[in-house]
């Protein structure tokens, strides 16, 4: 629902972000996609399962990006990344 309420506002969505499998972990890594890296530091992890969406923000790559927040999952790669 929240694609299609952001795609009839206008909004363009470019794409998915990479995530753990299973959406567990303080890590943002899954054996398809492999590692999403701190945009400030890539030797170190974006963060958790909202990893991706946090480098995106971090880089200037998105200005919006949504998850959830079960278990830390927005603020701990909010923090990885700030």
């Amino acid at each position: 629902p929240l694609v299609e309420a952001l795609e009839a506002a206008g909004g363009v969505v470019l794409g998915v972000t990479n995530m753990p499998e299973h959406a567990a972990g303080s890590h943002t890594f899954n054996p398809v996609f492999g590692a999403t890296h701190n945009p400030h530091d890539l030797g170190r992890t974006a963060g958790g399962s909202t990893g991706g969406g946090a480098a995106a923000l971090a880089s200037g790559a998105a200005w919006l990006a949504t998850g959830s927040d079960l278990g830390g999952s927005l603020r701990n790669p909010a923090a990885f990344c700030s």
